[in-house]
């Protein structure tokens, strides 16, 4: 429970995921995002065997409130649950009754939200589902890396690409965790290489075009690329809550890993080209390459300094005296850290719309002489 404020870092992170902002005007995808966390705590219980049918009315919610990201989020519960079952050390014998369980339960799931899915399922089988595959072919690794940084929105032509951008920003807050939790000793190796492997695999998902027609029912979407990638959003906020969890066993070594990381990352991210589209295009060709977010970079190794105090003063009777002082000051700093990192993402997407028109302003919209009609009839 001591620790228990620091999750809200976290949860508003993954509330404010850009994703949500960028894809707002699908509204109806964002039931998928919302119920994601509930499915995730459902298999979660499913594997202790307790409250089993919460995974099955969060799963038949996400494929009632929107079969196309319910599908989505459908085959992330077959990744997660493989990540569960992996990191587990028992005998696959003694593993046995939760695969069962899981199997039943997702079928149960299935076939009650069967009643959205299926119709949609025939329909799509005779339309895109026959279409062929697009050409083999990877995206810029920058794309991938600018996903997780705040100015990764910089033009609405990101959305109008079929494939080759991705927005999973959570704020810093939750990126400087989730990298500490890889070098966490007091994690399980076997349960950081399963997760890092659930994360690489969707980081390749986003890549690969293949996969991301894949993940997209077998064809590119026709715009708002990679709608799969608030997934990646919420891992990065549940495994840096783990680190969380874990903080006492922290190591130097983590803290080192997060101060060194924007050197590597930032000038990938600066100096090569996020997309081949905008090459030719006059409007958007200022944005092929990634601007520097000079709050969210200070935001970043605010965070990763205050996540390396405990760990540093551990050593010290001080540290030792004071140790649920130091954890209570750091929780209450990484919360309004957490909400102004995210929350700067979100503005920053709600303004690229309004500049280039995508959206308006209320006052705009009301003041809008064709619509005055319309507004004295209600």
């Amino acid at each position: 429970h001591k620790i228990a404020f620091s999750h809200y870092a976290f949860a508003v992170g993954y509330a404010l995921v850009s994703y949500s902002f960028i894809y707002l005007s699908n509204y109806m995808w964002i039931d998928g995002v919302m119920i994601l966390p509930l499915m995730v705590l459902g298999l979660n219980l499913l594997k202790e065997s307790k409250v089993c049918y919460l995974y099955s009315i969060s799963l038949a919610y996400s494929l009632i409130s929107s079969w196309y990201i319910g599908f989505m989020t459908c085959v992330f519960s077959v990744f997660y649950f493989m990540y569960l079952f992996f990191s587990d050390a028992k005998s696959f014998k003694e593993k046995m009754p939760f695969f069962l369980r899981y199997v039943i339960y997702s079928l149960i799931g299935g076939f009650l939200g069967s009643i959205c899915w299926l119709t949609a399922f025939l329909h799509f089988s005779g339309t895109k589902a026959t279409q062929s595959f697009p050409k083999f072919d990877f995206g810029s690794l920058s794309m991938l890396l600018t996903g997780f940084l705040e100015n990764n929105y910089m033009t609405t032509g990101n959305i109008t690409q079929y494939f080759g951008y991705a927005s999973m920003f959570t704020g810093m807050v939750s990126l400087v965790f989730f990298l500490r939790s890889f070098f966490n000793p007091g994690i399980k190796v076997r349960e950081r290489i399963s997760y890092g492997v659930l994360f690489f695999f969707y980081c390749l998902c986003i890549l690969s075009t293949t996969l991301n027609a894949l993940m997209h029912g077998g064809r590119e979407p026709t715009w708002f690329p990679a709608r799969f990638s608030y997934i990646l959003g919420f891992l990065v906020c549940y495994f840096a809550s783990k680190e969380c969890e874990h903080r006492e066993t922290s190591s130097n070594i983590s803290s080192l890993v997060a101060l060194l990381v924007p050197a590597v990352v930032l000038p990938i991210v600066v100096f090569t080209k996020n997309s081949n589209r905008f090459e030719t295009d006059s409007i958007n060709a200022p944005y092929l390459y990634y601007s520097i977010s000079w709050p969210s970079f200070i935001v970043y190794y605010l965070t990763a300094i205050l996540s390396s105090l405990y760990p540093f003063l551990k050593r010290y009777p001080f540290g030792k005296k004071y140790e649920k002082w130091i954890l209570s000051s750091v929780s209450l700093a990484l919360v309004p850290l957490s909400c102004f990192s995210a929350y700067r993402g979100g503005k920053q997407v709600v303004s690229t719309d309004v500049k280039q028109n995508q959206f308006v302003s209320q006052e705009e919209y009301l003041e809008d002489d064709a619509l005055t009609p319309v507004f004295e009839m209600m």
